[in-house]
């Protein structure tokens, strides 16, 4: 039997990876929006998508995704949307509706072409975002945000609410606030200059935070935790990794189920608790600050200033330095826990 040149051309796209999408390419379609706009929703099964805000009109660029190396040239790509798939463009009532589909059906589309989308829009839009397989950016934004995805996220300069999920990707914020809730299954989270209300999770990555303020809670249930900068209120876990903790001044919780805390607290923290349950805990507090130490673990060093007064009979450790002042409590029942001033 004879197959036709179109099904064995599909068949073989559709047995390939496709590569990450070039923004830099020619989109091949491009379309500006006349009217004025209030929010934006996305939905691509295999396709990037990207938001940012602008005050020049609002404009969609539409890529395709190469097949592979020797991928067919533009028009053919072009004749191959035209002919296969459906992209929407359309404004209802102020909200720009964007989706692209195949005629047949999401499984095979998926392995494919990948149709990403970039977006410019007025500051002020809402988003709801939703993409399978592709990554989310969002630049330049104020209004509220809520997405799903598979792949990385990357957000930058964006003052809305922001609620965000995904299961296979990395997370990148930066100077962003006021409210922020991020999580994802198997990527590491990065974030910097924010502030407000911070939500941070990962099941399997790590986290590395810098210069953060407000109310603060980042978590991972198997990779380490790395701060620096961090102003507010922090609450900070994992279950398998190590936490580095720098210059904090705020109130910190820290713990870990199987890890070693290091704290090099160079700033006055308002208040400290640490617990390693399995592991070590190193704490360094700044000198001729005044503390109230509440320390227990397998076993306790460091030299105490001159001016401590209280106890230390190698496993428990309880006083005031310096006339007393901010709380700090650390718990290591099988590891060692060493103090020191600097």
């Amino acid at each position: 039997m004879k197959i036709p040149a179109f099904t064995l051309f599909f068949v073989l796209i559709c047995s390939v990876s496709f590569a990450q999408i070039n923004w830099t390419n020619e989109p091949i379609i491009l379309k500006q929006i006349k009217e004025s706009l209030r929010g934006v929703t996305v939905k691509t099964v295999a396709g990037n998508i990207a938001v940012i805000g602008t005050s020049d009109k609002p404009s969609i660029e539409v890529y395709v995704d190469a097949i592979n190396e020797a991928t067919a040239s533009k028009a053919d790509l072009r004749r191959l949307v035209d002919q296969d798939y459906a992209i929407d463009m359309i404004v209802k009532n102020h909200q720009l509706i964007v989706s692209a589909s195949c005629k047949y059906g999401d499984s095979n589309w998926k392995k494919a072409l990948s149709i990403s989308f970039k977006i410019f829009v007025p500051r002020s839009v809402t988003c709801n975002l939703t993409s399978k397989t592709g990554s989310i950016n969002l630049v330049n934004l104020d209004g509220a945000q809520t997405f799903t995805t598979q792949g990385a996220v990357n957000l930058e300069r964006i003052t809305g609410v922001v609620k965000g999920r995904t299961t296979g990707g990395d997370i990148n914020v930066s100077n962003s606030s006021p409210d922020i809730d991020l999580a994802t299954t198997s990527g590491n989270v990065v974030a910097v200059n924010c502030q407000g209300k911070i939500k941070l999770n990962t099941d399997k990555g790590s986290i590395n935070l810098s210069r953060l303020k407000g109310n603060i809670d980042a978590t991972t249930a198997s990779g380490n935790i790395e701060s620096d900068e961090i102003d507010g209120t922090f609450n900070t876990a994992t279950t398998a990794g190590d936490i580095t903790l720098k210059r904090m001044s705020c109130h910190l919780t820290a713990s870990t189920a199987a890890g070693t805390i290091n704290a090099e607290l160079s700033k006055a923290c308002k208040s400290i608790k640490l617990n390693a349950t399995g592991g070590d805990a190193n704490i360094a507090l700044t000198a001729k600050e005044g503390f109230n130490l509440n320390v227990e673990g397998k076993t306790i060093t460091g030299d105490m200033p001159k001016k401590f007064t209280g106890s230390n009979d190698g496993k428990k450790l309880s006083g005031a330095v310096y006339g007393g002042g901010v709380p700090v409590e650390v718990r290591a029942i099988t590891g060692e826990v060493k103090v020191k001033f600097i």
